[in-house]
């Protein structure tokens, strides 16, 4: 029987972390997918000397794998997370390695300590794994921390205890006390959900107060100054991502989205559109007292309506200026700094080519002199195509009319240092596939800049 693709790849994944690790690496969780099936995300513990080893060795597997490194998730203390992705993809792909030392959760400092995992393992097939009573303790913590007590999370936790109910609920104890920990057992083997989340809170607050008392203070501040750390290094590198997706009518901007929904999923935690400004601000039509209207995203007829007055034009335009600056600063950078993809369908930048279809009565000129205000997206592209094309699937406008506007936007991808020309010419999988390459490119060089790395053409480090 062949190896599938995925066998083959995670299999290349293991191999380098089988040579390059140090110490032992423990498979905490998913240990019986791999390297079958690619899990949304592996967790394993390591010790301190091969943290600091990290970038290194993610390096080494982006080399062997041909993956690139699209981001690099710093989640607390001695805990951080790799994505990587294939430049060309179609399709849903997430590989996501999670790493720490010490097992802890946000404003905790310390549950597990990384002495107790590593010394307390067994095997499974290649991997080490935790012994039944660190890993029914770890996930459990997992659950309790995440509120998150749902039947197919339970059945693997009650799985573990029924090897050694005893033995693993005496263990828990040092954790949990010999009345709470009695009590979750209990819970599990008797599928009694509901209850396990009434008491949630309780197991929380107990754990809190269990880690407080074994953390010292030197950890405490290590723990407090790198969350500091953390915070601004999430400011400088975020790892979400923000894009413009520009063209005239019938340049197929709707279709490219939907596709990007796909072959973007597992580089980013989530994907929002934004119908040409991010919408911080209603639109002005909804704050009229008599008959409010809604701000439409689809426009059938862009040159139908007469511009609106002067005096009205300049206020709409510097509302959703305010809108532009604002909504992206409160709205936009939030999402980026949350891993998540931000997709304009039209941008301010629109207004250098079709000032008409926004109902302005000024020229061209005026939005181009507030231009250095309004933030930039970190990639713009420019869906690009020759007027007939254009033409046969949307008939809204004029041919001559698309031609110009052709020409407008293909000086945008001039000016513009972050923009760039895509061909729509040919089939849509091959337009998407151009797209996701430099998203995912500008997203590897922007993860090596924060690990100090470099890449070759293609965004495999060298």
């Amino acid at each position: 029987m062949e190896k599938s693709e995925i066998e083959i790849l995670l299999t290349k994944v293991f191999d380098v972390m089988d040579k390059e690790f140090l110490d032992s690496y423990i498979v905490m969780n998913k240990y019986d997918e791999v390297p079958y099936k690619l899990p949304s995300d592996l967790d394993m513990s390591i010790t301190i000397r091969d943290f600091k080893r990290l970038d290194q060795i993610i390096s080494k597997i982006s080399q062997v794998t041909g993956l690139l490194i699209t981001q690099k998730i710093w989640h607390g203390y001695q805990k951080c997370a790799y994505i990587l992705s294939p430049l060309k993809t179609l399709e849903r792909f997430r590989m996501q390695l999670d790493f720490f030392t010490d097992f802890s959760v946000k404003n905790t400092p310390l549950l597990i300590p990384s002495q107790e995992i590593q010394s307390n393992t067994r095997r499974y097939g290649r991997f080490a794994i935790p012994n039944y009573n660190v890993e029914y303790v770890f996930l459990l913590m997992r659950r309790i921390f995440k509120n998150d007590f749902d039947e197919e999370h339970c059945n693997i936790i009650k799985e573990i205890l029924l090897h050694d109910t005893d033995e693993i609920e005496k263990y828990s104890e040092q954790y949990l006390g010999a009345e709470l920990g009695t009590e979750i057992s209990q819970y599990l083997l008797n599928n009694n959900i509901r209850d396990l989340q009434k008491r949630r809170n309780v197991y929380w607050q107990t754990l809190r107060k269990f880690s407080s008392k074994q953390t010292s203070f030197s950890f405490s501040l290590k723990f407090k100054f790198n969350e500091i750390r953390r915070y601004l290094f999430r400011m400088k590198y975020p790892v979400g991502m923000s894009i413009a997706l520009l063209s005239p009518d019938g340049g197929g901007k709707s279709s490219v989205y939907e596709k990007l929904l796909e072959s973007c999923w597992g580089s980013f935690h989530g994907i929002n559109r934004m119908y040409f400004r991010p919408r911080l601000l209603k639109n002005l039509g909804s704050l009229k007292p008599i008959n409010p209207t809604s701000e439409a995203e689809v426009n059938p007829n862009p040159h139908g309506k007469k511009p609106n007055g002067l005096i009205k034009s300049f206020i709409r335009f510097f509302y959703y200026n305010i809108d532009f600056i604002f909504g992206y600063l409160m709205l936009v950078k939030k999402m980026r700094i949350q891993k998540q993809l931000v997709i304009f369908d039209r941008y301010y930048y629109d207004y250098f080519v079709d000032i008409q279809r926004y109902q302005y009565s000024f020229s061209k000129w005026v939005p181009r002199l507030f231009a250095w205000t309004i933030p930039t997206p970190d990639v713009i592209f420019i869906l690009d195509g020759e007027a007939e094309t254009l033409y046969a699937r949307k008939k809204e406008l004029p041919i001559e009319e698309l031609k110009r506007q052709i020409v407008a936007y293909r000086k945008i991808a001039d000016r513009y240092k972050n923009a760039s020309l895509v061909n729509v010419e040919k089939p849509l999988n091959d337009v998407v596939l151009d797209v996701t390459s430099r998203i995912f490119l500008h997203k590897a060089k922007r993860t090596a800049k924060s690990m100090g790395i470099k890449l070759d053409e293609n965004g495999i480090p060298m």
